[in-house]
């Protein structure tokens, strides 16, 4: 699947920086490397379009799109999702969450990240959270929100 790969990055469906992590990763996953690799350069692939993750259920309309862009074919010989799904379950470069150090993360919702990527999105959202949770913001929010508006007038009018 490497050859897969260098096959993306010819085409001009990857960039090269994204052929050269896929690449880096499958050489040191040792039995699924080719798999976990081209979800690594997929997920590298993705931040460079402006996407935080690589769903793993779009993986293959991702290349599509990719393809597209590049004016080539889609490639046949993607593998199945059910084969990238099980290569990073079992890859030892692959956490399901930020509490263990791994390139990458595969979280619960079967999304792909440079783990980077997955720690910074995780602080903003704790962020945010935190925030929304002081009544202030809250009721701001709650305030300036015209669907709850139009919901708490309703409810208090009478029948």
């Amino acid at each position: 699947m490497t050859r897969l790969i260098d096959r993306l990055e010819t085409s001009g469906i990857l960039r090269t920086v994204d052929a050269a992590l896929g690449r880096l990763l499958a050489q040191r996953s040792a039995q699924h490397g080719d798999a976990v690799g081209l979800a690594a350069a997929l997920a590298s692939a993705a931040l460079a379009h402006g996407h935080g993750c690589l769903p793993l259920a779009a993986l293959r309309d991702f290349v599509a799109e990719l393809a597209e862009t590049a004016d080539v074919r889609l490639p046949e010989d993607l593998p199945p999702v059910e084969t990238v799904r099980a290569a990073l379950l079992a890859s030892s470069w692959v956490a399901r969450d930020a509490a263990m150090p791994a390139a990458l993360v595969f979280d619960a919702h079967e999304r792909v990240y440079l783990r980077r990527y997955f720690v910074y999105e995780n602080i903003v959202a704790q962020s945010l959270a935190s925030r929304l949770a002081e009544s202030s913001l809250a009721d701001a929010l709650a305030r300036t929100d015209p669907e709850r508006r139009l919901m708490e007038k309703r409810l208090s009018s009478p029948l």
